[in-house]
Formats: C-alpha cells, sequence, structure tokens
C-alpha cells in the first residue's frame, strides 16, 4: 500500500511526501452510548483505519486530496478555515488544523496532505475519527509540536463537536490514539482513566458485518439522542447525582419515579444497564469467559434496540441471524440508524457463518452485506519518510 500511496501523491501534488500517518478505526464490543455522560466504553483499535501523507509547502496554503472522494478533486484552503458544507469529508482535518491554531499552534508553511481510508464510510467504525487523528499525529510531527497524546485527542474531539457540528464524546479519539494491540481498552470517559485488558482470541475472531444502511451523524437522530440523554442527566443532577456512572440498576426503580418522560427514562436506562455491562464485560474478559462477554453483547443489543432506540429492523437481523449461526454474541456498533454489527465467532466456524450472513441478509433485504474480519491494532503513529519515490 504505501509504495502506491507515493506514487499517488506524487502525481497529485507534483513532489514527494515527507510524512506518513496511519491512525486506526475502532469496533466498540460494548460501552455504546454512554460516552457522552462519562461513562465507561470498552472499544479496540482496528487494523484498518486512514492514511494520510503529506509535505510542507513554501507557502501558507493547505491542500487536501481524498483517494475515496476523487470526484472532490484538491479542496484549498489560503487563510479561510471556516466550515463549508461543500467540502464534505475536508471539513474534518480543516477543523483539526482550525482548532490546533485556535490553541496557539503556529503552522507558518502550509501542507499538501493525501488520505487514503479502508474504513467503510457511515458506517460505525470512526471513519470521522480516524481521519482526524491521522491528520493530528501527521501535523504534530511536521511541524515539531510534540503535543501531549491526551491534549492532541481533545483537540480532534474539539474539531468534531464545535467545527463539524457533531455532539460527539471522545471514545473514538481516545482508542484511536491509546490503543494497543491484542487489547481492548476499558475507559472511564469521565475522568479519562482507563485500563488496557487483554483479547486472547487465538479460538476467535471478530467479524464486523455492515447493514449497508448508511446513516451521517449530523443527518440522523445522534444528536437528538445525546440532547435527551443530556436532559435526563440534569434532572437526575438536580436531585444530587452527581456521575451516572455511579447508578447501578438497582437504581432504576427511583430513576423512573425521578424522571417523568418515558422517552428520555429509555435513555438513562441504557446509559445506567450498559455502564453496568460494560465494567462486568471487562471481567469476564480478564476471566477468558467468552461465552459470558457474549451474552452481555446481546443483552447491550436489546438495550439499545428498546431502550434507547437507535437500532433499525436490518441490524436486528444480523444480530439474530448471527446467533443462529454460531456466534457468541452480538450487537450493533457505533451511533446507530444503521452501520454494522460487530460478531465474537468461533475461529473454526468464521466461512459457514459469513456464507449465511450474506444467504439470509439478501434474501431479506436484497443487499449482500459487507463482512470485514478484523484485528486489533496499536493507535495512531507517524513517520518521516526518509526514501522518495521517483517520477515515473
Amino acid at each position: 500500500m504505501r509504495k502506491e500511496l507515493l506514487i499517488e501523491f506524487q502525481e497529485i501534488f507534483e513532489q514527494s511526501p515527507e510524512y506518513q500517518s496511519f491512525a486506526p478505526g475502532r469496533v466498540n464490543l460494548i460501552g455504546e452510548h454512554t460516552d457522552y455522560t462519562g461513562g465507561y466504553v470498552f472499544p479496540v483499535a482496528l487494523d484498518i483505519g486512514t492514511y494520510a501523507l503529506g509535505r510542507k509547502r513554501p507557502d501558507r496554503i493547505f491542500r487536501f486530496f481524498s483517494i475515496n472522494e476523487p470526484e472532490q478533486g484538491i479542496v484549498e484552503i489560503d487563510g479561510d478555515w471556516e466550515y463549508r458544507k461543500n467540502h464534505e469529508w475536508a471539513n474534518y482535518p480543516k477543523g483539526v488544523v482550525s482548532i490546533l491554531m485556535n490553541h496557539g499552534y503556529e503552522m507558518d508553511k502550509g501542507m499538501d496532505i493525501l488520505f487514503y481510508g479502508n474504513l467503510p464510510r457511515g458506517a460505525g467504525l470512526s471513519s470521522s475519527a480516524s481521519i482526524e487523528l491521522a491528520a493530528a499525529v501527521l501535523l504534530d510531527k511536521a511541524y515539531g509540536f510534540h503535543i501531549e497524546r491526551i491534549k492532541l485527542l481533545s483537540c480532534c474531539r474539539e474539531a468534531e463537536n464545535s467545527y463539524v457540528g457533531v455532539n460527539c464524546g471522545i471514545m473514538d479519539q481516545f482508542i484511536i490514539g491509546m490503543g494497543e494491540k491484542n487489547r481492548g481498552l476499558l475507559l472511564n470517559t469521565g475522568d479519562l482513566t482507563f485500563q488496557q485488558i487483554p483479547l486472547p482470541l487465538e479460538e476467535y475472531r471478530i467479524l464486523i458485518i455492515n447493514s449497508m444502511v448508511r446513516r451521517s451523524l449530523t443527518d440522523s437522530g445522534y444528536n437528538r439522542c445525546i440532547e435527551e440523554a443530556k436532559a435526563g442527566e440534569k434532572v437526575l443532577k438536580d436531585q444530587g447525582i452527581h456521575q451516572l456512572r455511579d447508578l447501578t440498576p438497582e437504581d432504576l426503580p427511583f430513576v423512573e419515579k425521578t424522571i417523568n418522560d418515558a422517552g428520555i427514562y429509555g435513555r438513562i436506562k441504557h446509559i445506567i444497564t450498559e455502564n453496568h455491562r460494560t465494567t462486568e464485560g471487562a471481567e469476564k474478559l480478564r476471566a477468558v469467559d467468552f461465552q459470558g462477554f457474549g451474552e452481555l453483547m446481546l443483552e447491550s443489543h436489546q438495550s439499545l434496540k428498546e431502550d434507547f432506540q437507535v437500532s433499525i429492523p436490518q441490524l436486528d437481523t444480523l444480530v439474530q441471524d448471527s446467533v443462529n449461526l454460531g456466534a457468541l454474541g452480538a450487537r450493533m456498533t457505533g451511533a446507530g440508524f444503521g452501520g454494522c454489527i460487530v460478531a465474537i465467532v468461533p475461529r473454526t466456524g468464521v466461512e459457514n457463518f459469513k456464507e449465511g450472513i450474506r444467504k439470509n441478509y439478501e434474501k431479506i433485504y436484497g443487499l449482500t452485506p459487507e463482512i470485514y474480519l478484523v484485528n486489533s491494532s496499536d493507535g495512531a503513529k507517524c513517520k518521516s519518510i526518509e526514501s522518495e519515490v521517483e517520477k515515473r
């Protein structure tokens, strides 16, 4: 892949790149829709993600190009860092540059940056955060900022929140920046304490199944979900409950009595029970109890469907078919309203599983789901490119 990207960069920008970064995507095994209320999550960084190649320019112009979106052409920025809807994907790296500048990181020269991703966009695998981190570590390396990693992640989240306009929590940026190979990350998104939990997957594989129903966070009900969860959180804070993650399922009768709105109560119920499932799930993995972890994944999906109400029939079908075909556990992953499910499948049954999933889904919906066999990965990194390819 690297050689092809080097050649592409040279053909598009007529020079050779100086730096190359990679930022993984992520899948959340459990702990969904909890991060923006300071709850627990358990994501894994993936070996698929976003590559970025860059070279400084002699002027202050920034130029962005995506191999995945060639029809967009080169997006050129000459001092105007305002959000532009027609810039589409480029608003994510633009947002990172803009936020870093706002934090006082001076970029006296511009840069040409080429992006390539092998994550499906709009599928819930954090393609946006992957682009942000690929850009961020590239800029950090190229300009010698040496930004502390937690701060860099926070800047990327700020870019998505205040620049792009998606009210996400910090989970995506955190795992993409801090992931470790063969580890899952139990993260307390309230105080950013975390534990790296071993993933002994010798007998199992992680599969991600794309429903092919694409959703956009800015166009979906995602922000409304957050607003209602925040409204419920405020009601409880007024009653002296400072952190939702401190509540347990035993507190639900009090919560239901306190929150009069059934829809908002459902959001809060999910968050409370999901926090409990997430910490319990980490303990199951420590004990190498994949069966127990799989049961928690199924409970998580049911809660996302019935209480948080972000699943759709296509995702529900994929989860049920996964169980019927031998998965230990399966659940929707990501924001919902489309996107993917994640399943843990015995290694010996993977091919039959894939065939069965495709056959039934095509029969019901007339769509062929994309299925990804994924591995864990380290977090985002950047390095200098020492040797340049010759122009063809």
